[in-house]
């Protein structure tokens, strides 16, 4: 039992190690073909979540933020205008999106959101402050490497 859990570890299959522990440890094992399933959905599972929480490191949000928890009361755009950009569809026609607003609009806030909504939906993110960005393409073009930052 040990071996099969230690082999699958090794090959980093590390969410269907531990199903065939439960699996192996359970009263009345479920038949081959069952546990043959179970074992290759809790492997998909496994790294659909390791995906995200890498996606979500190096994006570098500086905090985490929702949708669920934004005021639309006090911003001057509206669920309706911002939903279209949770699909993501603005992406695939390689489009950026530029927030531009007063302090205190919620720039960030919809920035951060809409970037974990992505990366939950299976896209890349990265976020940049307008400082920071400059900073660093300033710095990349007095190295020779510029359009390499955003990589």
């Amino acid at each position: 039992m040990n071996a099969l859990i230690d082999q699958l570890t090794a090959l980093r299959l590390h969410g269907m190690a531990a199903c065939a522990h439960d699996l192996l440890s359970a009263r009345k094992p479920p038949d081959l073909t069952t546990a043959i399933k179970q074992l290759i959905n809790a492997g998909t599972v496994e790294r659909k979540v390791r995906s995200i929480q890498y996606q979500m490191r190096i994006a570098k949000f500086p905090h985490q933020k929702d949708f669920a928890t934004f005021d639309y009361g006090a911003a001057s755009i509206t669920q309706i205008q911002i939903e279209p950009y949770c699909t993501g569809q603005f992406t695939e026609e390689a489009h950026n999106l530029i927030l531009v607003g007063g302090t205190g609009t919620g720039k960030t806030h919809i920035a951060i959101a809409l970037g974990t909504t992505l990366i939950n939906n299976g896209k890349k993110a990265r976020f940049f402050n307008a400082a920071d960005l400059i900073n660093a393409l300033i710095k990349e073009q007095a190295e020779g490497n510029a359009g390499k930052i955003i990589r």
